[in-house]
């Protein structure tokens, strides 16, 4: 790995050379879930492609303009009306912070993606919240930094099942929703 603290270098390498210099190490973990493919394990043309397309694409959902930040208030807004209607006890407001922040920022990412926002106790949040704190929960240093052929080993292959496993559940609802 190497650390590039100079500006002048730094505007060199990754803007003037970035197709000399951006080629990228490839993590198991990454390699095993997108397969190569995707802006972040990708690489060469293939990337120059698909990172044209997102930025593209971000840049048409607003951002680094200002409907980035309505879409972002109008959900804040909505699920706190939301919270203060349905939390509201003589008088005080209880607050479980982790569901109302799970619940804001699934929802601001789902809005964005895919035009809805997710209602307290959908199952398919529960379900989408339960696959990724199972796959953190079972992740180790390994399993994200390993060489593909160790992850696909019998050695590993128990691990990395487990391990990876509730992303197909995250895949499958992309896939529907698309």
């Amino acid at each position: 790995m190497v650390f590039i603290a100079d500006y002048d270098v730094a505007h060199e390498t990754h803007i003037k050379k970035a197709n000399v210099f951006g080629h990228r190490y490839s993590k198991g973990g990454e390699e095993y879930l997108k397969e190569g493919k995707g802006i972040i394990s990708s690489d060469g043309d293939f990337w120059q492609e698909h990172r044209r397309f997102a930025l593209k694409t971000l840049r048409d959902f607003g951002l680094g303009r200002n409907i980035m930040e309505a879409k972002i208030m109008e959900e804040y807004m909505f699920r706190f009306e939301d919270f203060k209607k349905s939390h509201w006890k003589n008088g005080a407001i209880e607050i479980h912070s982790n569901t109302f922040f799970d619940y804001l920022v699934g929802s601001i990412i789902n809005q964005l993606l895919f035009s809805e926002r997710f209602k307290y106790g959908d199952p398919e949040f529960e379900k989408l919240k339960t696959s990724l704190t199972q796959s953190i929960e079972n992740m180790s240093i390994v399993d994200a930094f390993a060489p593909m052929w160790l992850l696909k080993s019998d050695l590993m292959k128990w691990r990395t099942k487990v391990t990876l496993a509730p992303f197909d559940y995250i895949f499958g609802l992309v896939e529907k929703k698309i």
